[in-house]
């Protein structure tokens, strides 16, 4: 397991440097357009972009054949890929809030605000380790290049949706009415509301490792 782990790792080291740019990139368009969101990007975009680095260099090398070789069970090489996952996004996290902690510093006009950038980067947290769950069970069900797409249709679909059913003659005012009651229960229950997001985001991150197990151990390499 260690072995699989350490593989997945120095696999993922190789685009620290990728990784590194866009930190950068995202902080200095934060700091010169006053923008915190860009800081939680950096949990949600830079973690689902970690399953496809992982998957896709274990393809350029056939490593799934490879594995097979080594005193290791198909269960150790999904969990590998969830715990690399896992380490990533918590050090993703760990720098998010460390630069919106400097944010605030450099900016003492948001320190009101700290608390709402603080809740806005726990829901970026739960949605992040959700679909980068999805996305390695999908990679493991039909591969990386079937599972950009899927995750792309489940991402894209649902808000051209919303968009279209907004311009519809009552429906768009419904919306909006949901919408007004869902950010008023959201400015009463604010904390609940998040510790569930991220208990969800981890239990769904579970739950597709557990499946990523059972759709492994029976797909023939």
């Amino acid at each position: 397991m260690k072995v699989m782990i350490y593989a997945d790792w120095m696999t993922f080291r190789q685009s620290l440097r990728s990784l590194l740019f866009v930190i950068v990139i995202y902080t200095a368009t934060a700091m010169l357009w006053n923008g915190p969101l860009f800081f939680n990007l950096i949990v949600t975009v830079l973690s689902i972009i970690t399953p496809t680095t992982l998957f896709s260099a274990d393809r350029s090398v056939d490593w799934d054949r490879l594995s097979l070789a080594l005193p290791v069970t198909r269960r150790d090489v999904v969990a590998s890929k969830f715990a690399v996952g896992a380490i990533v996004n918590l050090g993703l996290l760990a720098v998010s809030g460390g630069l919106m902690l400097v944010y605030g510093l450099l900016n003492p006009h948001t320190t009101e605000q700290i608390a709402e950038m603080a809740a806005g980067l726990l829901g970026s947290e739960a949605a992040a380790l959700a679909m980068m769950g999805l996305m390695m069970l999908i990679a493991f069900k039909f591969g990386i290049e079937k599972s950009r797409y899927i995750m792309m249709g489940c991402i894209f679909i649902p808000i051209i949706a919303g968009v279209l059913l907004s311009r519809v003659a009552g429906i768009g005012d419904k919306m909006q009415a949901a919408l007004a009651w869902l950010s008023d229960l959201l400015s009463h229950h604010a904390g609940f509301f998040l510790l569930g997001m991220v208990v969800l985001g981890v239990a769904v991150y579970v739950i597709c490792y557990r499946i990523s197990v059972h759709i492994y151990q029976k797909t023939e390499l």
